[in-house]
């Protein structure tokens, strides 16, 4: 991550938007940490995958999706 999270941010871009997906990015992709991706979120997220049935209500729901995610992408690497 770059030193200032907005560097590269378009002229009229949002800013604040644009640091707050880049911490949940960081945490869940680079750092694997779904208890820190999850701070930025609401009780009340709803949120969605990639596959059939994939979709959460509530913050527990969504972190256990995520987590899901990682064993799902770990099965497939072992493959």
């Amino acid at each position: 991550m770059p030193a200032d999270p907005s560097e590269g941010i378009p002229d009229g871009g949002d800013q604040q938007g644009f640091i707050v997906l880049n911490r949940f990015l960081q945490a869940y992709l680079t750092e694997r940490d779904i208890p820190r991706a999850m701070e930025i979120f609401s009780d009340q997220i709803y949120g969605a995958g990639t596959g059939e049935s994939e979709t959460a209500v509530g913050k527990e729901a969504f972190s256990r999706l995520l987590k899901s995610a990682f064993v799902s992408a770990a099965s497939q690497r072992a493959r």
